[in-house]
């Protein structure tokens, strides 16, 4: 998993953005994101001409800053997010799956533990994904742990 360890070594120039409605300049080394859940979003609104080729109209939260996390992140770029459990599984999210699978390897998966945030019951993941450099980049390992089995072991 050494992969996964090199981002603790950056030097990282921080930017808080409103990446779903601003563009942001330049490709990034490292894009972490915590979406809020639980919200739909029309394609049209986020001029998102991929989405509208393949007939979706609507996407969750989540999906819409995945996909502007790769997006934004260089070739090779590293993308960090705690997403909704469900996304992972849910039927309705495989179309936008597989366009995530299309452009980057997943390294890891951590289950979260339930109440990971106060006042809300939804159960979360935390994923931490590479942009592929080629379209046929075939993946090296992914870890896929509960984070306390994942803490107790690093």
């Amino acid at each position: 998993m050494e992969d996964i360890y090199y981002i603790c070594d950056i030097k990282a120039t921080l930017e808080n953005v409103d990446s779903l409605n601003k563009n942001v300049e330049g490709e990034k080394d490292l894009v972490v994101f915590n979406p809020p859940y639980s919200t739909k979003l029309s394609v049209q609104e986020l001029a998102m001409e991929e989405l509208k080729d393949r007939k979706i109209n609507r996407i969750s939260m989540e999906s819409a800053f995945l996909l502007k996390a790769i997006q934004y992140a260089k070739k090779g770029g590293v993308i960090a997010a705690t997403i909704p459990s469900s996304f992972l599984f849910n039927v309705s999210n495989k179309p936008i799956r597989d366009i995530i699978l299309e452009k980057i390897q997943v390294l890891m998966i951590l289950d979260a533990p339930k109440r990971t945030f106060e006042n809300s019951a939804v159960s979360v993941s935390i994923i931490v994904l590479k942009k592929k450099q080629t379209n046929g980049e075939k993946p090296k390992e992914l870890l896929v742990a509960s984070l306390e089995d994942f803490l107790q072991t690093a």
